[in-house]
């Protein structure tokens, strides 16, 4: 885990939180110490094998509990735009690859 892939980590995680209310990074699993992270969980080991920028995003079960739908909850037009808003993360860390 380089200083390169913490800055496009970084930039990647501000660039989503700037586009859409749907991704937080407040609640999750614990974030590993650099060099520390367990290799059995898929986006560690292709980010250390690859010496890539690898993230895991977790499509929710239930609604979002900072931007709740009472009438539909979690929705597949929900999912659709959260997909389209991570382009524009990825587009944001494109140039730096």
């Amino acid at each position: 885990y380089s200083d390169k892939i913490a800055q496009l980590e970084s930039t990647f995680k501000q660039a989503l939180l700037t586009a859409t209310p749907e991704f937080q990074d407040t609640y999750g699993y614990p974030k590993d110490n650099p060099g520390e992270a367990n290799l059995t969980v898929g986006s560690n080991a292709v980010g250390n094998d690859f010496e890539c920028l690898s993230y895991t995003l977790e499509m929710p079960f239930k609604d979002n509990a900072e931007l709740p739908c009472a009438a539909y909850g979690w929705s597949p037009e929900r999912s659709k735009q959260l997909g389209k808003d991570v382009l524009v993360a990825m587009r944001a860390v494109l140039n730096q690859l």
